[in-house]
This record gives C-alpha cells, structure tokens and sequence, in this order.
C-alpha cells in the first residue's frame, strides 16, 4: 500500500513540474513597424492622393530614379511639377537629390517628405511619405481632386475669383465686399489665363465663395458654390 502511495505522489510531483515547466517567460515587447502611408499636403482646399508607377532599372544601383508630373481627376495636367526638397522621414535629414532635369533625378533610396511646386494652382505643397528603393525607376503623379472651369473670358473685366466659403459674409459685415486681400484667393481665372488649363482648376467637394465679373461692370456673387468632381463648369451656379 506505501509502495503505491509513493508512486502516485512521485507521478503527481512530475506532473505538476511537467505543467510549471511549460509556462513561457515573457519576453520583450515589440515595436511595432511603422506602416509609411503616401499622400499630398497642399493646404485645405487643394485634396488629393499620390499614384506612382515604377520600373527596374539596374544600372541605378543602391539609388532610384524619380520623376513627378501632376494631374486631375479626368487625367489631364495640373501643371509642372517642380521637386524642390526631400527630407528623410526615417532621419530627419535633407537629401540631396542628383537633378537630371527639372522635374526629377537620382535620389538615395529611402521614404521622404517632398516639397514640390505646381506652375500655376494650387502652388506649393508637400508629397508626404513616399518611398522610393534603389533599382528603380519611378513617375509619381501628384492627383487633384479638381473641377475644371470652361466657360470663356474674352474681354479684360472677365473674370472669376474663387474665395473660401464665408469671405464674403466676413467682409460684408466688415464693409469690405469689394476690398478682400488677394492673399485669400484660392484661384483666379480670366481672359489672360483661359487657354491655359492649369489655371482653369478649382478644387471640388470643398464649399467655396466666387465671385463672376463682367466686361460691362456687372457682378455676380455665389456662397458655398461646391464644384463636383471631374466636372467642366459651363456656368455658375
């Protein structure tokens, strides 16, 4: 009877250590890694995304070629774009990029924080986290989410101006309707701009104030016009 006592309580024993045992020591908790999302940063008005094609290229070695050009959203031009600095997301330093042309060169591989200016509307702006790796050719295109402008501007007094969405009830009620700061227009288009289409963009999905002038002195004002997206705009509203 002892004999099977003992057994039973060695055979618990090396059960219970077996199950001690096979608790795993908590390690060190990880880092997650950081996911870079692209994207364009071109103030409030002016949204839109990031499309990038690539090719191999293996002659460029541990570098990448990159070239930028700009669009909206029915794949016409929005105007040059002109990369002016690229500022490493991982270091914080500026990266010199080896300019082959004025709208992109040879750059060390890496994801970046681009400053780049359009000709024309919207400006200056910022291609945020973009990643480039070296033995590859890329073209990234800035995409604008933008309504396109066709109405004719014949004569000196046609114009349009297009505000953010309550200017105009700001300075009237400051007196100033006919006295905004030109430093508020988002765009403004007329006879000298109509034949080009850069400047004939204005950005959609945002409610806007525009102001229609005319050669005969008349003037039309329109608050929280909102342009749809993809659309050519034969009159407003």
């Amino acid at each position: 009877m002892r004999k099977g006592l003992n057994a039973g309580v060695v055979l618990l024993f090396a059960v219970a250590f077996t199950g001690c045992a096979s608790v795993p020591e908590p390690g060190p908790e990880k880092t997650p890694k950081r996911v870079y999302d692209a994207g364009v940063d071109f103030g409030k008005y002016w949204k839109g995304r990031v499309r990038v094609a690539k090719e191999n290229d293996p002659a460029l070695g541990s570098r990448a070629e990159v070239v930028f050009y700009s669009e909206w959203t029915r794949g016409e031009t929005a105007g040059i774009v002109y990369p002016k600095t690229f500022k490493s997301v991982e270091t914080g330093k500026t990266v010199e990029m080896d300019f082959k042309w004025d709208i992109g060169g040879e750059i060390e591989a890496g994801v970046y924080d681009v400053v780049v200016d359009v000709d024309g509307k919207p400006g200056k702006g910022r291609i945020r986290n973009l990643r480039v790796e070296g033995r590859k050719s890329y073209k990234v295109w800035v995409v604008f989410d933008a309504a396109k402008v066709d109405i004719e501007f014949e004569n000196d007094g046609d114009d349009l101006f297009v505000y953010p969405a309550g200017t105009f009830d700001r300075y009237e009620k400051l007196g100033r309707i006919d006295d905004i700061p030109e430093d508020l227009l988002i765009n403004h288009i007329n006879s000298y701009t109509e034949n080009n289409h850069i400047w004939k963009l204005i950005p959609a999905g945002v409610p806007l104030d525009v102001l229609r002038t005319y050669s005969n002195g008349k003037k039309e004002r329109f608050r929280n016009f909102v342009a749809v997206p993809e659309s050519s705009i034969k009159s407003i509203p």
